[in-house]
């Protein structure tokens, strides 16, 4: 034993280091630290620390090297402990992790902590028997796994696998699917619409399979591609600024477990290129070594995007694809399996009444109807958010219709706006607000056009007409396609008005077109017009439409629509 002061009286940590294995420690309290805790020195330190920690005696003295060999997530967890020790005036007994001094091997320790105190009552000293726990939380974690995987299967008979709910025809295939692809360790990907559960299947996927190791979840398009490759393989010391130990990536965390890659669609062209790498050799490379670490990792993927026209567009690699597809499976929205509504806002419910302690909340028969009726765009998410709102906010524990219009988005077919068929008696047809301004934006493109054809008209006649040799003897109004001063009022249209110059009495024109002085409709003066330039032009339509200064496609509806013959 190594010690840097007086032991003083017998305490725990002798006869613990004399007979027991493990580490025995004693820490001098300094005081409070002004971040919150108490400041410790180790003083004492027994040779087990070795065996636990890979450090010698020591190296252990003077700062408080447990707390920085101590994981993170879990050192907050550690001073809490601590603190309680030293002002309850009992043991207190826990269990955190370390890192061991080779940066790589992880361990579970399980810590008995009891403080010393002075004649005047204040705090003098910590001391503690520490002893490797790794085993038996590998132990219990196993048999979490395997409680949960029995949990699995003996839901099945009530529409449950793990805490997927159904039991429509397309669930049970789908149940089915999943215990299949569980016998095996192939890669799997699963295909579905935003909010169906596709996370909660592949945690059941992994639950079946007995993998002894974690569920890791990845959600791809939530890290930052500058990020991506040390959050996946991990990084040595040193490998970048700010790397001050070594890290473990998602991939060597999954070790003997799973990887779930969501929104695996996200993933950049380089990650791609490297994932598969992973898949083909089972070997990882973290961000500043040179060496190749083995790993076992079982991938199981999934996307609300058609990776097929991804791949088309060039945004992910085909052989990857391919390596994901081993195994596929499409879970349905939940507006294909209608009947499984009422079964989930049960259990959702069920849940929000167990956890804030109050009464569940029924339907009436209206109101499953109703539910069931109802799209559910954001499937289950939306069902799981709307139930607990309306078991959370809603005294009366009876759900009825009109209640849950209150809380649902969507517009029922009897309230939607409807477009008239044309018939004073005929039937109305219900669409959707969607639908109203699509066929209002189309019917506005339309009368644009509309309206560009009657200018690029107008614009024609008169430039027609001006390129005409007129005589001084030659009425005005026998050229009705002129463009005259007295313009239309109503925009947009062709129609000329007769001057109010006097016709000349009795003054003919010779070889001249005799026609009628009455103003004539818009629709003549446009076929006349069009006629006019066909016959000058032999029937060609392409010199006549560039005549007339309009595409050829509305000239050839106008001789349609007018039966010009050629």
């Amino acid at each position: 034993m190594s010690s840097g002061a007086p032991l003083g009286p017998p305490s725990l940590y002798e006869s613990l280091y004399k007979n027991l294995p493990g580490f025995a420690w004693r820490a001098k309290i300094l005081g409070t630290a002004p971040w919150g805790g108490h400041r410790l020195s180790l003083e004492v330190v027994s040779d087990g620390c070795f065996a636990i920690f890979g450090i010698v005696p020591e190296k252990m003295l003077g700062a408080n090297t447990i707390e920085q060999c101590t994981l993170p997530e879990d050192l907050g967890y550690v001073k809490q402990k601590t603190d309680e020790a030293i002002q309850s005036r009992l043991p207190v007994v826990f269990c955190y992790r370390i890192l061991c001094a080779d940066r790589r091997t992880i361990k579970w320790l399980r810590e008995e902590a009891r403080c010393l105190y002075g004649d005047d009552g204040a705090p003098l000293y910590l001391e503690g028997h520490i002893t490797d726990a790794t085993r038996e939380k590998e132990q219990e974690l196993l048999l979490r796994q395997e409680n949960q995987r029995l949990e699995c299967l003996t839901g099945e008979s009530d529409g449950r696998l793990g805490g997927m709910v159904g039991s429509s025809r397309s669930m049970r295939l789908l149940h089915e699917k999943i215990r299949l692809a569980a016998r095996s360790d192939a890669t799997a990907i699963f295909y579905g619409e935003t909010g169906v559960g596709k996370d909660l299947a592949a945690r059941t996927l992994h639950l079946l399979s007995g993998r002894k190791g974690p569920f890791v979840p990845v959600t791809c398009g939530a890290i930052p591609e500058s990020l991506m490759e040390s959050e996946f393989f991990g990084h040595v010391k040193g490998a970048f600024s700010g790397a001050v130990s070594n890290q473990e990536g998602f991939i060597a965390t999954a070790d003997r477990g799973t990887l779930f890659l969501d929104e695996v669609g996200e993933l950049p062209l380089a990650m791609q290129v490297k994932l598969l790498r992973v898949l083909e050799n089972g070997e990882i490379i973290p961000v500043g070594s040179s060496t190749a670490i083995k790993v076992n990792v079982r991938v199981v993927a999934a996307t609300n995007v058609d990776l097929v026209a991804a791949i088309r567009s060039g945004r992910f690699r085909e052989d990857l694809y391919y390596r994901l597809q081993q195994i596929s499976i499409y879970i349905p929205p939940l507006r294909e399996r209608r009947e499984d509504v009422p079964l989930l806002f049960r259990k959702f419910s069920s849940d929000v009444a167990e956890k804030y302690k109050m009464p569940p909340i029924f339907l009436t028969d209206d109101a499953r109807e109703y539910l069931m009726n109802y799209p559910w765009y954001g499937n289950i998410r939306e069902l799981k958010n709307v139930t607990e709102q309306i078991a959370v906010v809603e005294k009366e524990r009876t759900i009825t219709r009109a209640i849950l219009q209150n809380y649902l988005s969507y517009v029922p077919e009897e309230k939607m706006p409807a477009l008239f068929t044309g018939n004073t008696g005929g039937n109305t047809t219900a669409i959707s607000d969607r639908e109203l301004l699509l066929k209002a934006l189309s019917m506005g493109q339309m009368i644009s056009e509309m309206r560009n054809e009657i200018n690029e008209l107008r614009q024609a006649v008169t430039q027609l007409a001006q390129s005409v040799p007129i005589s001084s003897h030659t009425p005005i109004n026998n050229y009705p396609y002129l463009d005259t001063p007295h313009q239309h009022a109503q925009e947009n249209s062709l129609t000329v008005l007769p001057t109010d110059t006097p016709k000349p009495a009795e003054e003919t024109f010779q070889d001249s077109e005799v026609v009628e002085d009455e103003p004539l409709a818009l629709e003549e003066r446009e076929k006349r017009a069009i006629r006019m330039a066909l016959e000058r032009h032999g029937g060609k339509r392409g010199q006549a439409a560039q005549e007339l200064h309009i595409s050829e496609r509305t000239l050839y509806r106008k001789i349609k629509e007018y039966g010009i013959e050629i």
